[in-house]
């Protein structure tokens, strides 16, 4: 089954049957991932903390205040989002645990801990156990 670009708008440029289509050129080559990385990678990047992870966490670490009752947005951490909207909450993209990752012994460890813990939210309707 195809699928129909319902917005199709012959008149634009931009719009395809399909879907639509950059027009300007990407400027993007094969390969220039890896050279980003690499060259991160010489650069030393990302540099922890200058004086560490304990003293960072120490200084600006604060857990998620979740009283009160307004409308109100958390910033969990990378891209992770706690809402609050007419009193429900609903949690976006949770990063929570010890490792960005689906295994927990694989992937990114987490230098910091979570500004949010698994109960934290069980009052307030959020309708998901975190880790």
């Amino acid at each position: 089954m195809k699928r129909i670009n319902r917005y199709y708008d012959a008149a634009k440029a931009h719009h395809t049957p399909e879907g639509f289509r950059n027009l300007e050129p990407s400027r993007r080559q094969e390969g220039d991932l890896q050279r980003w990385q690499d060259e991160r990678k010489r650069q030393g990047l990302p540099r922890p903390p200058q004086q560490g992870y304990a003293q960072f966490t120490e200084r600006w670490w604060q857990p998620a205040d979740l009283s009160g009752s307004d409308d109100c947005v958390w910033w969990l951490g990378h891209a992770s989002m706690l809402l609050r909207l007419s009193g429900r909450y609903i949690l976006i993209d949770p990063v929570l645990s010890e490792r960005a990752s689906p295994l927990s012994f694989y992937g990114p460890k987490r230098r910091t801990p979570p500004p949010l813990t698994g109960g934290a939210t069980a009052g307030g309707g959020c309708g998901a156990d975190l880790p």
